[in-house]
Order: structure tokens, then C-alpha cells, then sequence
């Protein structure tokens, strides 16, 4: 095999995509349409199927190479200026799902099942079909679903919840976060239109009424804003994770509190160092888990607590602590 022969072909390939991606836009990065797929497919066929043939002279290569560049710019400049070239190439979005009735001719002019459409319904946390108000079958494969009033319904339930008491907000948070994923993500979003108890303030008012909260709603309540924690609502976290350990020191709180420390960031934590690593300490002299110790021990190197906890720690302590890294 000649490798010098390989390699210029392998770099007219290279070349030849990075013209075609800069010259054509980067749609094919993120394909959305038939030509963009059909533009990734035939040129990975090309260059992956005569990189190797010995018999394809670099010459008849790269003449390949441009005779599939310039049909790629032929049929993207039919199709943005021809509606008949644009559906022939890219076909039209389908409706499948009109007023809670699916349009069953539609599904089967877009070639879509009975089966396909309700998993991809179900994917999307949608489990009855009465509930979609529009569902579009776009060119690219994907659906797009418009729910009955569901921005109206949120909002409209975000401005109740603002009437509501912190108890209530908080029992309506740890009952349904513990059902699933779909449950949180559709809380979280009515939540977001909320004044009083937006996802980002939360915090601030858990730490406030902390002592009438039952460990397991704290445990909850946590977890539910655990990826909104920030440089201004540290602090109530921090708080609430010392009245947790000052009165519920359990290895599943423990657990939990280790698991959320090790999601914060630098600049987070920055705000209250102090504080985290004596809880950490906390954790490491008092837990009986040899697991817990051990996540202790990883964050304090990776989150950079080392030089502070060596002033914390007795001899037998430190000597423990490097055990769990080595």
C-alpha cells in the first residue's frame, strides 16, 4: 500500500469538509434537513470507500471530491430558490395530531406508526393523545408538539402557587419530586414563572422555615434544587446542610450532602469555603461509612480543602485521610 498516496487522499477529504461546511454553512453539523444528512452520508462514502482503493489515482479522487462539492452547491441553490427543489429535496412538515385526534392518512403519507408516534409521545412525558393540541412530523424527523394552554396553564398556576404558603409549596415539591424526572422538569417549569418561590430563591426559603421541615421534605427539597445553586443561594444551602447534620448526622444525609458539595463549583463554594470544609471535617471525623469517608477524602483534594484540613486534623486523622487516596 502506498501510505504517501493515502495520506494526500485522506487530506483532500479533510480539506474538502471543512470547505464544504465554512462555504455551505455548518446546517450539517446539526443536521435539520434530507440534504444535510444525504451531504454527510455520500461524502463519509467517498472518502472512506476510495481512500483505501489503490486503483483511484489522487487525480480521479479529487476530481470526485469536486463533482459532489458542485452538485451539494447546485442543489442548495435550487432549493433556496425554488419551493418545488426545496419539498422535492426536503419534502413538508406533516400534521399527525390535530385537537386530540390523529390524523391517521398523515401518518401514513410521513411513514410514521401508530407505535412510533405514541413512544415518542410518551419520550416527551405525554401519555395521552387528548392532550396534544398540534403535533407536527417535521422534515428532519423530529416532532414538534404544541400542548393544550400549556404555557397559559403554568403561568396561571405559577400565580397561585404565589398565594400559597411555604408549607404547601413545600409538601406540593416533596411529593411530586419523588415520582420521576418528567414530574421535576414540569415542576421546575411552573416554578420558573413564580415570583416568590422561583427554583433560585427556594433555597432562601427552605433555610428559613428549616425547623419545621421533616428530614426526609429536606432531603427532597434539596435534591430538587440541586442544579440551582449559586454564588447568591449558597449560603441557605450551607445552613441547611449544618441543621441537617447537627440533627440528623445518618449516613443518608451524609451521602447526600457529600454528592451535592462535590456538584458545586469553584467559584461557588469560593463564597463559603470556610464553612464547607468544616463540614466536610464534620463528615470525616464523625461518619461511621467507610464509603462516606472515602467521598470525603476526594473532595477535599479535588475541591482543594487539603492545606485547610491539615490544620483540622489530628495525625492518626490525616493518616486515615491519605489512606482513601492512595
Amino acid at each position: 500500500m502506498d501510505y504517501t498516496q493515502l495520506f494526500i487522499k485522506f487530506s483532500l477529504g479533510i480539506l474538502t469538509l471543512i470547505i464544504q461546511i465554512n462555504v455551505f454553512g455548518k446546517s450539517n453539523l446539526a443536521p435539520t434537513t434530507a440534504l444535510d444528512q444525504l451531504q454527510n452520508y455520500v461524502l463519509g462514502g467517498i472518502i472512506g470507500g476510495l481512500i483505501y482503493n489503490q486503483s483511484i489515482t489522487v487525480l480521479q479522487f479529487l476530481l470526485v471530491l469536486i463533482v459532489w462539492t458542485l452538485v451539494v452547491f447546485i442543489l442548495k441553490f435550487g432549493r433556496e430558490r425554488s419551493n418545488w427543489i426545496r419539498n422535492l429535496i426536503d419534502g413538508k412538515p406533516v400534521q399527525v395530531i390535530k385537537n386530540g385526534h390523529v390524523l391517521v392518512g398523515n401518518c401514513m403519507k410521513a411513514g410514521i406508526s401508530a407505535n412510533e408516534l405514541m413512544f415518542r409521545l410518551r419520550s416527551r412525558g405525554i401519555y395521552s393523545v387528548e392532550k396534544v393540541k398540534n403535533c407536527i412530523f417535521e422534515q428532519n424527523g423530529q416532532l414538534t408538539i404544541i400542548e393544550y394552554d400549556e404555557d397559559n396553564a403554568s403561568t396561571k398556576l405559577a400565580k397561585f402557587i404565589d398565594n400559597c404558603e411555604v408549607g404547601v409549596i413545600i409538601k406540593i415539591i416533596s411529593d411530586e419530586w419523588g415520582k420521576d424526572d418528567i414530574h421535576k422538569e414540569k415542576l421546575a417549569r411552573v416554578l420558573s414563572k413564580s415570583e416568590r418561590y422561583s427554583v433560585q430563591v427556594l433555597l432562601h426559603r427552605i433555610n428559613e422555615n428549616k425547623e419545621s421541615i421533616s428530614k426526609n421534605d429536606l432531603i427532597s427539597l434539596l435534591e430538587f434544587c440541586e442544579s440551582d445553586v449559586t454564588e447568591n443561594n449558597i449560603e441557605s444551602l450551607v445552613n441547611i446542610m449544618r441543621y441537617l447534620l447537627e440533627n440528623y448526622f445518618e449516613k443518608d444525609i451524609c451521602t447526600q450532602i457529600l454528592g451535592q458539595i462535590s456538584n458545586l463549583t469553584q467559584t461557588v463554594i469560593a463564597k463559603q469555603r470556610e464553612n464547607i470544609c468544616m463540614i466536610l471535617i464534620e463528615i470525616f471525623q464523625k461518619s461511621s461509612s467507610e464509603e462516606n469517608k472515602r467521598k470525603c477524602a476526594v473532595i477535599i483534594k479535588d475541591k482543594r480543602f487539603g492545606r485547610k484540613m491539615k490544620g483540622k486534623l489530628d495525625e492518626s486523622e490525616l493518616k486515615e485521610y491519605r489512606s482513601y487516596l492512595s
